[in-house]
């Protein structure tokens, strides 16, 4: 679940130390310099794997990007391991249900 500091972010474009990554099927990594850009991609891409889980992985480079990603909480994540990689990753599965009567 999103916290408030999450939601005000997704509200916002983007902020120039975070980017937002899928990868696809091939093993390609493709950037997005929004999440709802990014949230379409792996969107897409779980329903052309065929309901399969997509990462959308969060990468932060900065203090000040970490704040704007998850507030207080996330820059002190940030600070502990600054080199991660990942700094958060989320699955997304697309499942069809099919047409309803």
């Amino acid at each position: 679940m999103a916290t408030r500091k999450q939601k005000q972010a997704l509200s916002k474009d983007s902020h120039g130390a975070v980017e937002f990554v899928v990868t696809d099927a091939d093993g390609r990594n493709r950037y997005f310099d929004t999440f709802a850009k990014a949230a379409v991609a792996a969107t897409m891409e779980s329903l052309r794997l065929g309901q399969k889980w997509t990462n959308l992985n969060v990468i932060v480079h900065s203090e000040a990007g970490a704040h704007w990603w998850g507030g207080d909480v996330a820059v002190e994540r940030y600070r502990e391991y600054p080199e991660a990689s990942i700094f958060e990753q989320l699955a997304i599965k697309v499942e069809s249900r099919g047409m309803i009567p």
